[in-house]
Order: C-alpha cells, then structure tokens, then sequence
C-alpha cells in the first residue's frame, strides 16, 4: 500500500510529494531533506496491519491538500527508493510502479521472502529477546556466575551447557550472542569465517601450542579478553538501536544485480543519524585488531610480541599498542591471512573526517563529502553517497562480529590453559535404537527434538 502525501516545507515554503510504501513493518523512522532549502524533515510511520490502520507524521513540515510539487521522493521502511529529485506531474515517476515492485524485481520472489523473513525474526528478537540477552552479558561483564547460570539454563540445556566453569560461562555467552544475531548474519560469510578462524589456529597450535597459550595468556591475565568483550556489548547494544535506520542496506545483499543500490537512496536516516555509530564501530575495530595483530605475528614471526617491519618505532607489540587507532590500521595491509577479518571494511580516512569535523553532507542528494586528512581542500575531498556510507556502517559491524568469533576462540584457549575442562563433544550426540518406529511411537528428527507421536522424519 502507498499513502500520498503533500507537505509544504515550514521554512522556505517549498511543495515536497512523498509517496510512503507501507510494507510490514510496524514503525520506522523517515527521513527526508527539503530540495530548496536543505532543512532535515524527520518523520515517524506507524502501521497496525491487523486492523488496517496507520498514521505518517512529519517534523518541520505542513501536511498540504494535492497540488503542483516542487520535488518528489519515495519513502520505505523497508527498502531502498528513488532519491529526491524535481517533480511535476508529467513525471514519470509521479505513477510508476511503487518501491516495493522494484525491489521485488531486483530481489526476486525467494530473495525478497528471506530477506523479509529474516527482517522480521530480528525485529521479533530485539522485542522478546534482547532484554534477556542484555541481563545474560551483564552478568557475564560483571561476574554474577551465580545468576549468570540460572538465566543461561532457562534457555539452553543443561547437559550440554553446564555453566561449571569459566569455559563454559564464556561458550554459553558466546551462544546466546550468536543465536540473537543469526536472522541478520550473512550465514556463507559467517561459516567462512569460523572455518577460517579454527583452521589458522589449528595450524599454529601444530606448530607454535605453547607459543599460542602465551598468547593467550597475555591477553587474558592483562584484561583484554574481558574489555574486548565489554566493547564488543557495547556496540551491540547500539546496533540493536540502531537496526531501522540501516534496514534497507541490510537487503543490499538479497540483491540479484548489485548495481541497482548505486541509483537509490535510502529514507529511514540520514548522515547524522549513524555518523556516531560509524566511529564507534571504528572505535573498537581498533582495539580489536591488537588481537588479530598478534596472530599474524605469531604465524609468521613465530612470536606474537615480533611486529611486522613497517615503522621504525614499532618493533614489538607493546610499542604497537601505543599508536592511535588510526595508525594501527595501517598495519593492516591484507598480505598477512588474520588481515582480512577485518579487510576491506575498515576505513581510517572517514573517521578522520568525522573526528576533525572535516566533512559536508548534502541531504537532498543524499552525498557525504569528507576530507581525509582532516583539512578542507579540494584536491583531498571525496565523495560517497549516504548508501555506501550505510553500507561501511554495516558491513564493519559484521567484521567486528567476525573478529569477535577470534577474541571468543582465543578465550577458549585462555580457560583451557588455566585447566579448565571443557565438555565431551559426544554430549551433543543423539543415539538411536535400531529398531522399526511406528506411526504412534516417539521418535527423535533431525532436530534433536523429541516427539510424542512419530513425525515421519526419523534419523
């Protein structure tokens, strides 16, 4: 369903036509920049589908009866639309097919249904799940073991997840933290990552075991696993603030031809809206890569403290930890295999900008100026559009959660050195007996799960 709207700008008077795609999303923010005079427009759509209701409302502007528009653009929760552009009713776009049908062509059927499905289980997750998931870090951080326990065994069985000893309170953890983040993970890139991860260390362990322990000790007798964890919270917790504004982006990868996001726009934010959580994510992109770093090291210099010879002044790891966390990025320079948890996403220069507050952002074209070494000439602007800047929001915090996955295998190795015992993988085994089930019998599915009935599905 579209809903029209005309609204007259409150400053300079100028006739903006918003056309809103309802779609399935409760509420979602809107934003939209004034053609003329530049002024943000801040909106708020609220649907309730069961009964066919909804109501748009708009900061800064005046709902008008239908008249001549100035400019014209699409609005959608969900999707990404046609940016802001001049309009008059010989305007093709004035009625042609609304966003939805052109994102469900660009997606396809199947893409488009996953897409939704995966949207809408992450929007239920962070209504019935983030208040427990938030308790269970907060009692992992503070170190409530006791009540840490209790909440994990209310959601995960306890023969498989025992909560005894350190190990087991960092697996249980990690498992929630993943379990609420799944509808949004890209799932290959996610499996390459782990399997990259547990292979790299599976090598080194051949190799340099005790040199790796020591690693791992480092990290963990100092404090660093548990304040990269801290962090790690931190920015999930702004992630889940922050979900709507980056929605449409997040269906950038259900796209079947890529190319079409370089001509849309985006009307759920605009730069100011996620230009904090960008340097956040940097932010701790940069502390975590002291980690990542030191495995490099220990892979190819056969000691984690040995730094790769790129500064003079930077011979040891100890010296390393002293730069900014901007000329720790320069380290990374993708020949080194631990380089590319974190390469392509991470990028200094935009941080720069937004820290020097040496940037432009133009709303009614949806552009992002910025000067990277922090000084406004012109030979060093450059130039992005709101999407992509989107786009390096998320696609950093999903590098973050691949760099978490090495902070979590390294504590696994801190608590197994430290002698704690981790559980018999067999636990997670189901044995079935031989013999032929009937149509009323229990049986055991492919889930684990038991049924009082036989399903059909046995194995």
């Amino acid at each position: 369903m579209n809903v029209r709207q005309f609204l007259k700008c409150n400053v300079c008077e100028s006739i903006i036509f918003v056309r809103t795609q309802l779609g399935w999303l409760e509420e979602y923010p809107i934003r939209v920049h004034c053609g003329n005079c530049g002024i943000l427009i801040s909106g708020k759509a609220y649907q309730d589908p069961f009964n066919g209701r909804f109501k748009i409302t708009f900061d800064n502007s005046t709902n008008v009866p239908e008249t001549n528009p100035d400019y014209y653009i699409e609005a959608s929760g969900e999707l990404l639309t046609e940016k802001l552009q001049h309009a008059n009713f010989d305007n093709k776009y004035l009625y042609s097919l609304p966003p939805f049908f052109n994102a469900l062509f660009s997606m396809g059927d199947e893409n488009y249904d996953t897409f939704k499905q995966n949207t809408i289980g992450f929007l239920s997750k962070i209504k019935s799940d983030w208040p427990r998931v938030r308790r269970i870090f907060e009692l992992f951080l503070t170190g409530k073991k006791e009540y840490l326990k209790k909440e994990v065994n209310k959601h995960l069985p306890v023969k498989q997840f025992p909560m005894n000893n350190e190990l087991e309170y960092v697996r249980g953890v990690h498992h929630q933290y993943l379990f609420f983040l799944r509808p949004i993970i890209n799932e290959n890139f996610f499996k390459s990552i782990t399997k990259f991860i547990w292979n790299e260390i599976n090598e080194i362990s051949k190799v340099e075991g005790k040199k790796l322990f020591e690693l791992a000790k480092e990290f963990g007798d100092n404090g660093l696993l548990q304040r990269y964890n801290e962090k790690i919270f931190s920015l999930l917790t702004q992630f889940v603030d922050n979900f709507q504004y980056m929605l449409p982006v997040f269906g950038i990868q259900y796209l079947q031809k890529n190319e079409y996001k370089n001509t849309k726009g985006i009307t759920t934010a605009s730069f100011e809206d996620l230009k904090q959580f960008y340097v956040d994510c940097f932010e701790v992109a940069g502390e975590l890569i002291v980690l990542l770093i030191s495995y490099n090291n220990l892979k190819y210099r056969k000691d984690f403290k040995l730094m790769k010879k790129k500064r003079k002044d930077v011979q040891l790891l100890e010296n390393y930890l002293k730069l900014s966390k901007g000329a720790r990025v320069e380290f990374l320079d993708g020949e080194e295999n631990f380089d590319k948890l974190i390469i392509p996403t991470i990028d200094s220069s935009i941080r720069n900008a937004i820290g020097h507050n040496t940037y432009k952002y133009d709303g009614a074209k949806q552009e992002l100026t910025y000067y990277p070494k922090g000084k406004e000439t012109t030979s060093d602007a450059k130039t992005i559009s709101l999407v992509d800047f989107i786009e390096k929001c998320w696609n950093l915090f999903q590098s973050i959660n691949a760099m978490a996955e090495l902070v979590y295998q390294t504590q696994k190795i801190y608590f197994v050195g430290k002698g704690n015992k981790p559980i018999n993988p067999n636990i997670f085994e189901v044995k079935l007996k031989k013999k032929k089930i009937g149509r009323n019998d229990p049986c055991y599915c492919s889930s684990g799960k038991k049924y009082k009935k036989c399903c059909g599905n046995n194995q």
